[in-house]
């Protein structure tokens, strides 16, 4: 599984659907921050109209070192456009 330089682990949506996020190796995928574990929060702590990081982003991530797993977006090393995913909560079921 990638890592980034903070620590945090990334696989593709396709690996994370599968349950096999820890052994994703698809660089050439969008990949998506894997969450931590346990149950997500029903809705973002953060006031109405606070800009916050609580969204999704989605990156193409490349190895630093030829079979490394310690990866970087490629936007640091050429401009590539991240797309932010916003998540909509809504009250009961």
């Amino acid at each position: 599984m990638p890592f980034d330089s903070q620590g945090d682990k990334w696989s593709c949506q396709s690996c994370i659907r599968g349950h096999r996020s820890s052994k994703c190796a698809h660089y050439d995928r969008p990949m998506k921050r894997i969450p931590k574990a346990g149950r997500p929060l029903a809705k973002c702590s953060h006031l109405d109209g606070v800009d916050c990081n609580c969204r999704e982003v989605w990156a193409i991530m490349v190895p630093l070192a030829p079979g490394s797993m310690v990866c970087s977006p490629e936007s640091e090393t050429q401009p590539v456009q991240q797309q932010q995913v916003y998540h909509v909560y809504t009250e009961g079921r």
